[in-house]
């Protein structure tokens, strides 16, 4: 199912900017059905702008057609406007006002186009008819596409097309904030390649490196929502665009008139929406179009000293924004290609009839036409769903070359990689396709197919694994091609921390002590209590022993849009704060933590204990007047750990029979003897005792009264 949308004016279809913002707010914040699967190139929101093109000069003139195509998943409402001319202070900050809407209604599974004013009656002129970003947002998952026609004054009703180029666009949670620019560079006439940059976010300074052979000086810009930047006739391939703290941009890179191969003239457009550099990849499985000879791939380096092999071979190294360009042999009809480090990868679909062996030649209109390109999809990026269109009208080939009526009909495939394991899984339109597949030569792991399918949408689905794939029709004059998408980076770092702290300790977690963030992405603090909180640090304030499972929701990097998750386990231990009472006779001395006290009185000191939290102890000593014949004396606390009072034990002056026995506060018996000179340090079969109160009981008698039996009962502080 096919619907056409014609847009003239955009504004004019609302009564009111009001009524427009309500409806558009009802859209935005319905929330889109999540997917099970990674999808490639779906999303719900989008920005994108058409490159520089004039067919003015052509006789007969020809005009420019610029169209969105929006493939759904499910039944839904979409709202395309042009980039804001003002934004309005909300409570929640700044809201941009966009000055035109349309809303379009779509249905599962079917492509949905709209047309895109340019001039008067569709009439192109010099410049772009939407010198902004285009913005689309949508209810639902969707697949957007731009496709761009010349084609002639009478035909615009009739669906046909002289040349053609359509690419994905990247949904917004895509973008990136850094690509590198992949483009054919050989160019004759016409206009040279182009960089398209479109703003994402607000307030965006954009930075478009220097060409690499220097000839060509560093572009600057601040862009607000929406806005473009446009750097055409230079050197394009290998220049880097970048946007200042991590906002996200898109990027589309073009050319005008080229001839692939050398020697071979094509009057076309070709363009393509660039990936940012963290979804380009090390490995890469290229598989050409049935029976086409001459077609081209283009290798583009991030970084100095990238070394690249095709099936095994090394064939190039590459320096930061170098290419390396190579033609497909179409006698070994898939290959492996490799790179020690992430590259670009462009595959350039040749033009004119040169070369071409294609078996549909007897049919008239068969052979390729102006060429086309698509970024190929990392093995690292593969995906597990993906929608495409492909262009399913005829071509009428009188209307431009005033021959006798002659229709040339499209021929559609698609190309599809994916590993050999999950050829089982793989289906298209609902039909499971495994015997479509081949087993890549060089490397048995992988497998591809390539296939001849009707015009029209498509739907591609692997319920075992991941793939890649891309849609190619070929119309006379034209080589339309679009690669179906990459998988948002779902994989993400998760980090565990375990901390502990001591009672009213004021507690400050700061996510930079645990790692590198993206300042620009606030972390999401969760105390596990129904607590919340959000910022770069958390404090934490707790007067008892307790635990805290806390997850931090954070951005790694600038670019990376995949949240990593830190767990924290937070320990709090308690403090203690003890008073002991002990009484001495005249004349005795009682060390107290390597102090002997001879007098009456309160004595304080602070312990350390095994988690460094700090107990309070404090000693009431009484020395007693009267005169003894005998004593008995017990300390209240003692320090296994510490540098005096490391053991427990009784001292006593004319003391008989004599045992002692210590337990806990449960009543388990932990460490006994019968002798007074016997010392306790602090364990139990060998296994130190926690820090706690104990009791004891002593039985003793005295000298000189052996049949009187004594019982002594008391507690004993055990600090570590």
């Amino acid at each position: 199912m096919i619907q056409y949308f014609y847009l003239r004016t955009l504004y004019g279809n609302l009564r009111s900017r009001a009524i427009y913002i309500s409806i558009l707010a009802a859209i935005l914040f319905v929330p889109a059905n999540a997917s099970a699967q990674a999808s490639g190139m779906q999303g719900t929101e989008f920005w994108t702008g058409f490159l520089y093109h004039s067919s003015a000069s052509y006789n007969p003139p020809m005009r420019d057609v610029f169209q969105l195509c929006f493939i759904p998943l499910r039944d839904c409402d979409v709202v395309v406007s042009h980039a804001p001319t003002s934004f309005r202070t909300t409570d929640e900050g700044l809201v941009p006002v966009y000055p035109d809407s349309i809303i379009v209604h779509l249905v599962a599974d079917s492509a949905t186009f709209l047309t895109l004013a340019n001039g008067p009656d569709l009439m192109s002129n010099v410049f772009l008819p939407v010198p902004q970003g285009i913005h689309v947002s949508s209810t639902d998952t969707i697949s957007l596409f731009t496709f761009a026609n010349t084609i002639d004054l009478d035909t615009l009703n009739d669906n046909e097309s002289g040349e053609m180029e359509m690419t994905s666009v990247w949904p917004v949670d895509k973008l990136g904030c850094d690509y590198f620019v992949n483009v054919y560079n050989n160019t004759i006439g016409g206009h040279n390649p182009e960089i398209l940059v479109v703003a994402a976010e607000d307030s965006v300074n954009v930075t478009i490196s220097a060409s690499v052979d220097g000839t060509f000086p560093e572009v600057t810009h601040t862009l607000r929502l929406g806005e473009v930047v446009r750097v055409f006739g230079t050197e394009a391939a290998g220049r880097n665009v970048t946007s200042e703290g991590g906002k996200r941009i898109a990027v589309i890179s073009g050319v005008g008139n080229i001839y692939i191969p050398a020697g071979m003239l094509s009057a076309d457009r070709i363009f393509a929406s660039m990936p940012p550099t963290n979804y380009c990849g090390r490995q890469f499985l290229l598989s050409v179009t049935p029976n086409r000879l001459n077609d081209r791939v283009q290798v583009m380096a991030f970084a100095d000293n990238t070394t690249v092999a095709l099936d095994g071979v090394p064939v190039a190294t590459l320096s930061q924004g170098q290419t390396y360009e190579f033609e497909i042999d179409t006698n070994h009809v898939a290959s492996w290609l490799e790179s020690s480090q992430p590259v670009s990868v462009c595959v350039f679909l040749t033009g004119s009839r040169y070369g071409n062996t294609d078996s549909l030649q007897s049919s008239p209109g068969s052979y390729s036409g102006d060429p086309s390109m698509y970024p190929l999809c990392p093995v690292e990026q593969w995906y597990n769903q993906s929608s495409f269109f492909s262009y399913n009208y005829p071509y009428h080939a009188n209307v431009v070359l005033g021959m006798p009526t002659m229709t040339f009909y499209p021929h559609n495939f698609v190309g599809i990689a994916t590993r050999t394991q999950h050829v089982a899984g793989m289906m298209l339109d609902g039909v499971c396709i495994d015997t479509a597949f081949h087993t890549l030569p060089y490397n048995s792991e992988y497998s591809y197919a390539r296939m001849r399918v009707s015009g029209g949408t498509h739907r591609l689905q692997n319920s075992l694994g991941p793939f890649e794939a891309h849609a190619v029709t070929l119309k006379n004059c034209s080589a339309i091609a679009s690669a179906t998408g990459w998988a948002a980076i779902e994989t993400p770092l998760v980090l565990h921390q375990s901390l502990e702290f001591c009672q009213d300790d004021v507690i400050t977690l700061n996510l930079a002590e645990f790692t590198d963030f993206d300042p620009q992405f606030l972390p999401i603090w969760d105390l596990g209590n129904g607590t919340t909180m959000q910022g770069p640090s958390v404090t934490l304030a707790s007067t008892m022993d307790t635990e805290y499972l806390i997850t931090v929701l954070f951005q790694h990097a600038p670019c990376v849009h995949s949240v990593d998750t830190l767990y924290l386990t937070v320990t709090i231990h308690p403090s203690y704060s003890e008073d002991v009472f002990d009484t001495i006779s005249v004349g005795e001395r009682y060390l107290w933590q390597g102090t002997p006290l001879t007098q009456s009185g309160v004595y304080s000191k602070l312990f350390a204990t095994a988690h460094d939290c700090d107990s309070l102890v404090t000693l009431h000593l009484e020395v007693n007047t009267d005169t003894l014949e005998w004593s008995i004396w017990v300390p209240n606390v003692f320090t296994p750990n510490g540098e005096t009072n490391r053991l427990f034990g009784a001292v006593g002056t004319n003391i008989g029979s004599f045992s002692i026995s210590i337990f806990t506060r449960t009543g388990n018996l932990v460490w006994h003897a019968d002798d007074i000179m016997a010392r306790w340090d602090g364990t139990h079969k060998g296994v130190p005792c926690t820090t706690a109160s104990y009791a004891y009981i002593i039985n003793y008698t005295i000298i000189n009264e052996p049949s009187v039996k004594h019982t002594l009962v008391g507690q004993v502080l055990l600090l570590r």
